[in-house]
């Protein structure tokens, strides 16, 4: 982050703060576009936006890769275990929103296409480093 806060961290900052209050999966995505837009535009720097973006939620679906919550499974599925390690706060889409599903859907459908049945992997290390690339890459293009 950087030493001086502009007017741009301020505004973005009091939006994070409020959503932190009153979580609304409905708003997380424009919220995470908003910052992203804004250090695009020059109006945050990218390490302010960074540091905003990882106060933010992650989002899943509810289904046994992400969660142990709808299941008759008693032990702590290990994504809620990193979660609750790193201190991170795991926001489960409500079961049936077809809307936020969809992207969910969409997302491990544009992953699939762009990266697994592209790439060739050589070892552990090569698809770490592959992973981290398209990552990058893939945080970037809007949905």
């Amino acid at each position: 982050m950087s030493g001086m806060f502009n007017n741009g961290y301020i505004k973005y900052r009091k939006k994070v703060d409020e959503y932190l209050q009153n979580p609304d999966p409905k708003k997380l995505e424009k919220l995470f576009e908003d910052i992203k837009a804004a250090s695009f535009m020059g109006e945050l720097e990218e390490s302010d936006a960074d540091y905003l973006i990882s106060e933010l939620p992650i989002q899943t679906d509810n289904d046994l890769e992400f969660t142990y919550n709808k299941s008759n499974i008693k032990h702590t599925h290990p994504l809620d275990q990193l979660c609750i390690d790193e201190n991170i706060y795991h926001q489960k889409i409500k079961p049936k929103t077809l809307r936020h599903n969809g992207k969910v859907e969409r997302s491990h459908r544009n992953d699939n296409e762009r990266f697994y049945s592209y790439l060739t992997f050589y070892s552990l290390e090569d698809l770490k480093k592959q992973a981290k690339a398209y990552l990058k890459r893939s945080n970037n293009i809007p949905m």
